[in-house]
């Protein structure tokens, strides 16, 4: 059997149950599964992180698991339905990568903590002032500083540009991740396990274009790795 990526959709069910919102969603989760398709050239399988059962991944032909980014805020999340998620990703079982939000359940399934970056001072404009009103956001393409001999950001130079959407962050990472990348706005922009294939970025590589194409080559590093290892 061929082998494939998961595509996790860690959105919580709660955001929706509006049928444009949920409409909407999907199509973006399908658009970049197929991103994910062509960059790995491999198979990539929409799943929603409440059906997750991680108890016979090492039985399947699996290359690596992405896991996506929400809207939603981690209150609303009840602990049993993280649980699923939070072994898959303690277990490492294949290489796993996290974008935004699941960059940020990286880190809470180590025993990290996220919260917002701060709220906005006075006089700061907000980029999206429908979206958690009164707090800093990181939205847009920005810059951001990679750390030299990680496989993640090969052939890359020490800063790039990457699209960000993002008003909460790690604020205390685990002894077991090593922060790999970092700009002034948000210390913890990546992180990668000490010990195992498992990486959080903590903006979206997915979203990329001509201009700004070091997403693309974070996606595709990401790859590689994990043809290399499985």
């Amino acid at each position: 059997m061929d082998r494939f990526v998961i595509y996790l959709d860690i959105e919580h069910p709660l955001a929706l149950l509006d049928r444009r919102k949920r409409n909407r969603h999907m199509s973006g989760v399908l658009r970049k599964s197929q991103i994910l398709r062509d960059l790995s050239g491999c198979g990539c399988m929409p799943q929603s992180f409440i059906w997750l059962d991680g108890t016979h991944l090492e039985d399947l032909p699996l290359l690596a698991i992405v896991i996506s980014g929400n809207t939603t805020d981690w209150e609303h999340y009840k602990a049993s339905q993280l649980k699923q998620p939070f072994e898959v990703i303690r277990n490492g079982v294949v290489p796993i990568l996290g974008l935004c939000g699941g960059h940020q359940l990286v880190g809470k399934a180590f025993g990290g903590a996220v919260a917002p970056m701060r709220k906005l001072r006075k006089g700061e404009v907000d980029p999206y002032p429908q979206y958690r009103p009164g707090f800093f956001k990181e939205k847009g393409f920005t810059e951001v500083k990679v750390g030299a001999g990680n496989p993640l950001f090969k052939g890359l130079r020490d800063s790039v540009v990457v699209s960000e959407s993002h008003y909460c962050e790690i604020k205390r990472v685990p002894k077991t991740l090593e922060v790999i990348a970092s700009n002034p706005d948000c210390r913890v922009q990546a992180v990668a396990h000490r010990d195992m294939p498992v990486y959080g970025v903590q903006f979206h590589p997915e979203t990329f274009d001509e201009e700004h194409p070091d997403g693309k080559r974070i996606l595709e590093n990401f790859f590689d790795l994990a043809h290399s290892l499985t």
